[in-house]
């Protein structure tokens, strides 16, 4: 009830109708104080942003376990090879 009477009295400012959108984009509820709700947007967005640099960071370096795991792969299928030889010589093929 008391946000629903502050939006009520915020309902000439553009700005804080956009403030309002926001928040509710992130799945805020307004307070129904301007001051307070640009704050808490622009920590909500300064939060997103983190989040995405840090999920951009994670996918962009290489891993460096999967280049041991490739040599790994590569140095046990060379073996498999190689026995592959020594069965087709003791079996005759």
């Amino acid at each position: 009830m008391i946000s629903a009477i502050g939006a009520i009295g915020h309902d000439y400012d553009p700005e804080y109708l956009q403030i309002i959108r926001e928040l509710r984009k992130y799945g805020l509820t307004p307070s129904g104080n301007k001051e307070i709700d640009k704050s808490r947007l622009a920590q909500a967005k300064l939060k997103q942003e983190q989040a995405e640099e840090f999920l951009l960071e994670d996918i962009s370096k290489p891993d460096e376990n999967k280049d041991t795991e490739r040599a790994l792969l590569e140095e046990l299928r060379m073996g498999a090879t190689e026995l592959a030889k020594i069965n087709r010589v003791l079996l005759g093929i």
